[in-house]
């Protein structure tokens, strides 16, 4: 009996070994969160103007928002619990006060909080944000616009009590804008990353010299167009054509990328005292930088959606007529399609099996020299019915086989209707009835040609079944 319960060693070995690897594999995106927060905070550092506390851009905040929208919200607490430390120690490097800390752990964590939930509660779906244009007006109105006006209308306060800034207003603005732009360019990639989104597949050369250029052109634009304070103009509008580029071709994690390039460019001019804004206080220069960057930051984030939203739109389509035409193809039946003016461009190949018509011969209202001349008008009039009602075409006609015979068919065809209620084509399909067609010529025969009733008539219908039947087996055998 004791012996019974003992447990192998190995088996304890391997499942020690097991745990401590699940243990691992769960611990290295929190480890990576903490990591990402730590170098977001310096780099927001070196992203500071002159003479002043607050960065351009403050990427910790964002990167926790990215997490906590990548994790189960029964996870935020352990995320919020071990990213604490890290912020309290990088701060009190920078030699921020200790009232100062607390507020901006507050502000922080309350702000990537509730702009994750919000997110969440109106994308219940759990839908990819940035793949379709509902996504991102919910991810800018949450995450954006409402987490940051209202986090700050608090925090702002916490920080001139705490005597980290002097003016109310200017910290609401400068947090709001700082926080706003860092949502817009951090978040999006890190999603699409943490999702899969991004295609990992072989990328063709040419890619890399589009991104090359790309990047060459913003080093032209960052040493040429932002030195000088009366390139204003230059400044403006030279890094769009760029931006369009990258928007266009390389979807929003490029554009995030591009985005964070331009505002490092301007930054280092601006800091330095050149270009367009460096022409006011530090405090002054900041917002305006921030507000145009945010400006022209929403606009192509929307296209870049709208534009992959046609795509994936597109690429659905193409599976999908790709499975229909297949299916097509495999059918015993003959499927065909008509455009809105009734022409034939589609059929599969049991219709050139039939009749020997190709599909260019059966094209526009060729398939009519294969049916029976006496159902020719008859056929051509109820299909002309059908386009101008837009009502079902249904019909029963005869069409020549390549051996010269004829087969029944019934044909029924429905159309499909574009939005505005016109006929985008129409699908149809032939059924061979001419089986039926015989059977019930058969009955009629019979019927005509046997002047008995009651049991004499079912008595001789029996008979003539039982001959056409072996009539059929002899000849199949």
């Amino acid at each position: 009996m004791a012996e019974s319960l003992v447990v192998p060693e190995d088996s304890l070995k391997v499942g020690t070994v097991r745990r401590m690897a699940d243990l691992i594999s769960q611990a290295q995106p929190v480890l990576l969160v903490c990591l990402g927060y730590y170098a977001g905070a310096w780099i927001a550092k070196a992203l500071r103007f002159p003479d002043s506390h607050l960065a351009l851009i403050w990427p910790p905040t964002a990167i926790l928002l990215a997490a906590l929208l990548l994790v189960p919200l029964r996870k935020w607490w352990i995320y919020l619990l071990v990213v604490a430390p890290v912020h309290v120690v990088v701060q009190l490097q920078d030699g921020v006060p200790g009232w100062g800390v607390i507020s901006q752990l507050i502000g922080n964590f309350s702000q990537a909080s509730l702009a994750a939930f919000s997110v969440r509660y109106f994308n219940k779906k759990e839908t990819p944000l940035f793949n379709n244009f509902r996504g991102v007006v919910v991810f800018t109105i949450g995450a954006v616009i409402f987490a940051p006006v209202v986090v700050s209308s608090i925090v702002a306060y916490l920080y001139v009590l705490s005597g980290w800034e002097q003016d109310y207003w200017y910290a609401w603005k400068a947090r709001v804008l700082s926080n706003a732009l860092s949502t817009f360019m951090i978040v999006p990639p890190i999603l699409l990353v943490g999702r899969g989104v991004v295609q990992t597949g072989k990328i063709e050369p040419r890619r890399f010299l589009e991104a090359g250029l790309i990047a060459a052109g913003f080093g032209l634009i960052g040493f040429a167009a932002f030195r000088t304070e009366a390139a204003v103009a230059v400044f403006l509008y030279a890094p769009l054509p760029l931006l369009l580029w990258v928007t266009i071709r390389f979807g929003v994690g490029g554009l995030c990328l591009s985005l964070l390039v331009t505002a490092y460019l301007v930054f280092l001019d601006a800091s330095g005292g050149q270009g367009p804004f460096a022409t006011q206080s530090p405090a002054e220069n900041m917002l305006a930088l921030q507000l145009f960057l945010i400006t022209i930051s929403l606009p192509l984030l929307l296209l870049a959606v709208l534009i992959q939203e046609r795509r994936d739109k597109a690429q659905t389509l193409r599976a999908s007529e790709a499975r229909y035409r297949a299916l097509v193809m495999a059918s015993a039946e003959m499927v065909w399609r008509a455009n809105a003016r009734g022409e034939g461009f589609f059929v599969n190949p049991s219709w050139q099996q039939l009749t020997g018509q190709n599909e260019n011969e059966m094209r526009g209202f060729g398939w009519l020299e294969a049916v029976h001349p006496d159902d020719r008008e008859r056929t051509a009039r109820l299909w002309e019915r059908a386009m101008i009602e837009k009502r079902t075409y249904e019909n029963e006609l005869r069409v020549r086989t390549r051996e010269g015979n004829h087969r029944n068919f019934h044909v029924q065809a429905v159309p499909i209707l574009a939005p505005d209620g016109n006929v985008h084509e129409w699908v149809g399909a032939n059924i061979d009835i001419t089986e039926r067609k015989q059977a019930e010529q058969a009955l009629h025969d019979l019927v005509a040609g046997t002047a008995v009733i009651g049991e004499e008539f079912f008595a001789a219908y029996v008979r003539h079944v039982a001959a056409a039947l072996d009539q059929r087996l002899g000849r199949k055998l």
